[in-house]
């Protein structure tokens, strides 16, 4: 499964950018993404994030193992392309609230989520599997040695002094 993330898209959806965003906070927002992504705990074989800007600086973010960071003079022409040009649309998942995408992503069978559907899926911390409950009845029944329950019998059986309150 792949992912392609419309960058700035998922950015404006969690707050992180806003219409009066300057370059510092795009470079900031485009570093703190890049670390949530590869903490995030998506089943991915690759992760896509285009963002707006062919002469964009790409510092301070890198691609790494399965997560590319593309940075294109239209994201959205972009993402369009990687669609039409998927050879398996089926594998291909769509991250964006951009409703043109959307439709790109049904006309060819692409899955495609709307970004705080995506973000919740990164910030869930897969539950590791249940282990099986051990019942009395399928428990393995312990012998206690006859020592042992002789010795029992006598710590439990002495007369025990009366409980003394203690000051206060």
């Amino acid at each position: 499964m792949c992912y392609v993330i419309d960058g700035y898209n998922l950015l404006y959806a969690l707050g992180r950018l806003t219409k009066k965003s300057g370059q510092a906070a795009l470079l900031s927002a485009r570093r703190w993404l890049a670390q949530q992504l590869q903490a995030g705990h998506i089943p991915a074989d690759a992760l896509v994030v285009v963002f707006d800007g062919a002469q964009s600086p790409t510092f301070g973010i890198e691609s790494a193992g399965p997560i590319e960071f593309v940075f294109a003079s239209s994201a959205d022409d972009h993402i369009e392309d990687l669609i039409s040009e998927e050879k398996q649309p089926a594998q291909l998942t769509i991250v964006s609230d951009d409703h043109r995408l959307h439709q790109a992503a049904r006309r060819r069978g692409c899955a495609w989520l709307g970004c705080m559907d995506f973000w919740e899926q990164v910030q869930t911390v897969p539950r590791p599997a249940p282990q099986p409950r051990v019942t009395e009845s399928s428990a393995k029944p312990e012998r206690t040695s006859p020592q042992e329950v002789d010795r029992w019998l006598e710590v439990f059986s002495q007369p025990t002094a009366p409980l003394r309150r203690m000051p206060r």
